[in-house]
């Protein structure tokens, strides 16, 4: 289990590729606000909102030490940056970090980081 490049900032986790799927271990300093997060209803809420890309959990593969789950989110086939975006999908982007913040903060929750590295959309 190989931390991606670009998954170096956060001390909670890392984001990796297994099996060409991305993965992302959540260590044991955020198991806290991880079940927070899924036993507060806030993660369902997003989900069904469409601000959060649901995942699932993957008890198949070996756990480090520090690793207290792995999740799999639904992978996104075809991932586009905020600098490839017309001004209307930025404002989009914008309006989608400001919602999930709202519903966030009303859950009594507040968002970990907002840059436009966690916003994507789908080509559909």
């Amino acid at each position: 289990m190989q931390a991606l490049p670009s998954s170096y900032k956060d001390p909670s986790g890392f984001v990796f590729i297994y099996k060409n799927e991305v993965h992302r271990t959540i260590h044991f300093c955020y198991k806290n606000q991880f079940e927070k997060l899924l036993e507060s209803g806030l993660y369902e809420h997003l989900v069904r909102k469409q601000l959060l890309i649901p995942h699932e959990e993957v008890d198949s593969i070996p756990l480090q030490s520090n690793t207290f789950k792995i999740i799999k989110p639904q992978q996104i086939p075809l991932v586009n940056y905020a600098y490839e975006w017309s001004f209307e999908m930025l404002k989009d982007a914008a309006l989608c970090t400001l919602d999930t913040a709202l519903e966030a903060i009303s859950y009594g929750m507040i968002l970990k980081d907002a840059n436009t590295f966690n916003i994507h959309t789908c080509s559909r």
